[in-house]
């Protein structure tokens, strides 16, 4: 079951665009963190982000290569890839395309994603939005 909804995350949310689907799978207060941070969103702010990150990367794909499960955590194997072609706060899109890979972790809570950890290439991802050397 904890799989079914990582991977319905991953297909309806990160693939389909399909934002009103947070409003079932993810938790009211929903942890995002990063190799560099750590923030709780609303469904609502993680429904902005999702915006202006999709309206950046129009294509946005996650591929799921494998995905395992033990108790609440449920891991993934992904490659993530899209183009940057729209700005995104004050960066300028750089028409750059990407197929960078990373995991990330999911934990479950009463049958949503409370919380998620993730980690990608960060060389790549910086090339991606034309960072790299510059942070």
């Amino acid at each position: 079951m904890n799989k079914e909804l990582v991977r319905r995350y991953e297909e309806e949310v990160h693939n389909q665009h399909k934002l009103e689907v947070i409003d079932e799978i993810i938790a009211p207060k929903y942890i995002n963190n990063g190799p560099n941070s750590s923030k709780t969103f609303t469904r609502e702010e993680l429904k902005d982000l999702f915006r202006r990150g999709f309206a950046a990367v129009p294509d946005f794909h996650d591929e799921i290569h494998e995905i395992v499960a033990e108790g609440d955590l449920v891991v993934c194997r992904i490659t993530r890839s899209g183009t940057f072609s729209g700005k995104i706060g004050d960066r300028e899109p750089t028409g750059n395309s990407a197929s960078i890979s990373g995991f990330h972790m999911a934990r479950i809570e009463n049958g949503m994603i409370a919380e998620l950890w993730y980690l990608f290439d960060t060389v790549a991802w910086q090339k991606w939005f034309g960072t790299y050397g510059k942070e």
